[in-house]
């Protein structure tokens, strides 16, 4: 019994696409009101992420995203912990991460909700657009 084997002209596997690279605001200091004015003009393509750093304590912190259409996922990273003293600060990375199914044009409404004692505070309960690109 023979086998024969029959080989493709093709060398390489298909490629998937790479996300575009993350736009990184780096670290927020102080409140968030420079977050709150870079987050005014976000645009991102499909699958780009957003990644940021924020100095958190008990008291304030950027709290929960909430986005419509439901485009974006969020991930948390503790970068460096609180001393556990009362008003320590733990720094929090913040990557959000646009779907890759987003379609250019696209207008994504975001919110945060502040902790309860910064919750009407502008600077901390966000309110921003993204806008797919």
């Amino acid at each position: 019994m023979t086998t024969s084997i029959t080989r493709s002209n093709s060398t390489s596997l298909p490629q998937t696409p790479r996300a575009p690279a993350p736009v990184n605001l780096g670290q927020m200091n102080g409140t968030t009101d420079n977050l709150a004015a870079a987050l005014q003009n976000v645009k991102l393509k499909p699958g780009q992420s957003l990644i940021f750093r924020v100095g958190e304590n008990q008291i304030r912190n950027v709290g929960e995203f909430t986005f419509e259409p439901n485009l974006v996922a969020v991930a948390t990273k503790v970068i460096t912990p609180s001393n556990g003293a009362m008003g320590g600060e733990t720094i929090r990375q913040y990557t959000l991460r646009l779907s890759p199914k987003a379609k250019p044009n696209t207008a994504i409404h975001g919110k945060s909700t502040g902790s309860w004692q910064m919750r009407n505070s502008p600077n901390w309960a966000l309110d921003f657009k993204i806008k797919v690109s």
